[in-house]
């Protein structure tokens, strides 16, 4: 599958018509990611978004998960697994985001 493909096809309901359409799921959205485990576990995660929540939701879901996920990727590379996300590693990513939020890079 070539980059911007959309990785899959979704059947919605809207006014109890179904519509199917592409997802919007592209590879290049994770393929960023260094572990490939972490990658298709975000992967199947926004597909059962996609389903269940609007588009707008999948979009913001998206960016914090790639935001949080870049920001361990960094900090912590060894954390390749999502059961590696411990408890200190959340409270410092909550540290680094009111840090972002303080310098004016992102409103709370």
């Amino acid at each position: 599958m070539r980059e911007n493909e959309p990785v899959l096809l979704v059947i919605s309901a809207y006014d109890g018509k179904l519509f199917l359409r592409k997802g919007i799921f592209y590879l290049r959205n994770v393929s960023h990611l260094q572990h490939e485990i972490i990658r298709q576990a975000i992967l199947a995660y926004l597909r059962w978004c996609e389903v269940k929540l609007s588009r707008k939701t999948v979009d913001r879901l998206r960016a914090a998960l790639r935001t949080f996920f870049l920001w361990l990727q960094e900090h912590f590379p060894e954390a390749d697994r999502l059961d590696a996300v411990s408890r200190s590693i959340a409270q410092r990513y909550a540290q680094h985001l009111a840090e972002q939020v303080a310098a004016g890079h992102y409103s709370s």
